[in-house]
């Protein structure tokens, strides 16, 4: 004695609409995580050049008020202490905003 089973499919066109939806959300959200790690890099590279400059600051600053106190004649060693009163409050915040930056920046994804 012989059974044979056949299985007949038919296709359910909701899903395969529902199907083919999720695949092209999914496809649309790949793309998107792409554009925004690209954003993310060009802020990045703002980010870090804004840091340069600003740990730069207080040696250019310094040197500025030296040459020009110096072309007055004026006294180095008051002007010298209102310099460094500068230099350290710029320091200081320059730390602040390294520490925010550092405290609030996630850490990237490993890329396989």
């Amino acid at each position: 004695m012989r059974i044979d089973i056949y299985h007949h499919f038919e296709a359910d066109n909701a899903v395969l609409t529902l199907l083919t939806q999720l695949n092209d959300k999914v496809t649309q959200m790949a793309l998107d995580v792409t554009k925004l790690q690209a954003a993310v890099q060009a802020e990045d590279t703002v980010i870090d050049s804004a840091v340069t400059l600003i740990n730069g600051l207080p040696q250019l600053v310094g040197a500025a008020v030296q040459a020009a106190l110096a072309q007055a004649g004026v006294d180095t060693a008051t002007a010298q202490a209102a310099v460094d009163a500068v230099t350290a409050d710029v320091s200081s915040k320059t730390a602040g905003l390294t520490a925010a930056l550092t405290a609030n920046t996630p850490t990237p994804p490993v890329t396989p």
